[in-house]
């Protein structure tokens, strides 16, 4: 105990002493903190860049100044700080396996031909080369197409020399040999067509060569293409026959997208073609059923098939809905007759058409008529079920018959469809629903006013009104303004507007492309007394403005 409080007094003592020496480190880090913020009153940075104080080491935030261009290497691409040179690095990004240059610099990765998974592309600076052309890989030339080695086997001319392509590229150590392409015998050497002339045993066959081009010397022709199986020469006298042009046109069968009417046409076809036919026996089926199992006669029962289609052509329109009419009714005339033909042919694969204009009357004089031709080799041949239907004592006689073999029988019509107008019975998407159409026709007697809307359900495209019993008449200055507010739809319209006099001796027509809103000052200063007038507006949400058709269904009454 006593010893205890002896050691007490010096305990005290050493506590005391640590307490102070703390209290002193305390003051003098508190001193020097206090002095350095009293000597650095304005930073100093290296340079904009800089983070950190070059005094005091007080650290802010800053924001590098880069390049607006990115530079590139091999691998990454990067810009550089204008300020600091500090380097803001990325990798190449590629869009996929085939993309030429990074989508983010455009550094280009691909140039000339390059293998990819076992497909060779052909580039142009990072871009895939879209135009034919031959490109050398591993001293080999390739046929490319679209950027792509084509495994095709062809005839191609490239640098004014012409090669033979076999599986996609140039065989240049196969010596002589004779190829056939488009009906045509080449004479071709270290694959290059060669102009030679002379005779050339080839496969144990003789062929004499003008040229470069090989004919048989005995000719050995097939029945059913009427073409030498050899060197491919038209048999003497078959160049018009239609066991030669049929079975051998390029053929690219097409459907018409209308169900109703595909399903007639494969029963169709099920009764009437059989298994190996040519395209010759399939074509003449067609026509013989046309011509011996359709009445002629008008065709008051009109079948329907545009509910659930909008065609982007109103030809492709006008073949499908009369070649459904003649097949559900067994009934027709010359336009239901052409226009079923010919979606049969399009089935089959040719290239038909529809040709209106007149012909020729057996007791004088001409009439209006349709029929269909097919173009086989860039020229027009005749093919008409109709009137055959008329003159069947007279076999064929309208069947695959070019214009220069008829004389003037059929004469075309400058208006008629032109084949560019096919587009292969493509259609557009339904136009958009709930339009609906403000009218007001100011400065007459009677301000006209008028809401039109489109009934929801329906699958055409315009909208309008007819306002016969809406007769009016123009103020003394002969002006009248026309304003429509238009709502939904695509924003893009065409307006259809018609006036006559209720003499019908003057008319005021026009149609004019139009937005949202549309205003025109009608002049009327000719007519005299009541006037009649109609519009409608056409919703453009296809390429081609004439695919419309009429509306079911209208609203348009007065408000």
């Amino acid at each position: 105990m006593r010893r205890t409080v002896k050691l007490l007094p010096i305990l005290i003592i050493i506590l005391f002493c640590t307490f102070g020496a703390v209290l002193t480190r305390a003051e003098t880090e508190s001193n020097s903190v206090a002095q350095s913020d009293t000597t650095c009153t304005t930073h100093s940075y290296t340079n904009k860049c800089d983070t950190t104080c070059n005094v005091c080491g007080n650290v802010r935030k800053t924001t590098h100044t880069y390049d607006k261009k990115w530079k590139s290497n091999a691998s990454v691409h990067y810009k550089v700080c204008t300020v600091c040179k500090t380097k803001l690095m990325e990798k190449h990004k590629y869009s996929n396996a085939t993309a030429g240059k990074c989508s983010v610099c455009e550094h280009v990765r691909y140039n000339g031909v390059k293998k990819i998974k076992k497909t060779l592309y052909y580039y142009k600076k990072g871009v895939l080369y879209k135009p034919k052309t031959l490109a050398k890989y591993n001293n080999i030339y390739y046929y490319f197409n679209s950027g792509k080695n084509q495994k095709s086997n062809l005839m191609f001319k490239y640098k004014n020399t012409t090669y033979h392509i076999s599986k996609g590229k140039v065989n240049s150590k196969e010596g002589k040999l004779l190829y056939k392409y488009n009906k045509k015998l080449y004479y071709c050497q270290k694959g290059k067509w060669v102009k030679f002339n002379g005779n050339y045993t080839y496969k144990g066959k003789t062929y004499k060569v003008t040229k470069g081009i090989a004919r048989c010397l005995s000719h050995s022709y097939s029945n059913v293409t009427l073409t030498c199986k050899y060197c491919g020469a038209v048999k003497p006298g078959c160049s018009e026959n239609s066991k030669y042009l049929l079975n051998n046109a390029k053929l690219t069968p097409t459907k018409t997208n209308c169900k109703i009417l595909d399903d007639k046409i494969t029963a169709i076809f099920k009764k009437i073609h059989k298994k190996n036919m040519t395209t010759d026996q399939k074509v003449q089926a067609c026509y013989n059923y046309l011509v011996n199992n359709i009445d002629y006669g008008y065709n008051f029962c009109f079948g329907s098939v545009s509910d659930n289609l909008i065609y982007k052509s109103d030809y492709d329109y006008t073949i499908v809905e009369n070649a459904y009419s003649l097949l559900s009714n067994k009934q027709g005339v010359c336009d239901e007759y052409s226009a079923a033909f010919v979606a049969m042919c399009r089935r089959i694969g040719l290239n038909a058409h529809l040709q209106s204009g007149t012909v020729s009357k057996k007791g004088g004089g001409r009439t209006g008529h349709t029929w269909t031709y097919i173009i086989i080799n860039g020229k027009h041949y005749v093919f008409d079920p109709q009137v055959q239907n008329n003159n069947k004592n007279v076999k064929n006689y309208y069947y695959c018959k070019p214009y220069n073999k008829l004389g003037k029988t059929y004469e075309k019509s400058k208006y008629s469809y032109k084949a560019k107008d096919f587009k292969n019975f493509a259609c557009v998407n339904r136009p958009q629903k709930n339009i609906c159409v403000d009218l007001s026709l100011t400065g007459t007697t009677q301000t006209v006013t008028t809401t039109s809307k489109q009934n929801g359900t329906s699958t055409s495209c315009d909208i309008g009104g007819l306002f016969e019993n809406n007769i009016f008449k123009v103020n003394s200055n002969g002006k009248a303004t026309l304003h429509l507010d238009i709502k939904g739809g695509s924003g893009k319209y065409i307006i259809e507007f018609a006036a006559y006099s209720d003499s019908g001796k003057s008319q005021l027509v026009f149609d004019k492309k139009c937005g949202k809103t549309f205003s025109q000052t009608l002049n009327f200063g000719s007519f005299a007394g009541k006037i009649n007038w109609h519009y409608y507006i056409a919703v453009v949400d296809s390429v081609d403005t004439d695919s419309y058709i009429i509306f079911d269904n209208i609203d348009a009454s007065k408000k």
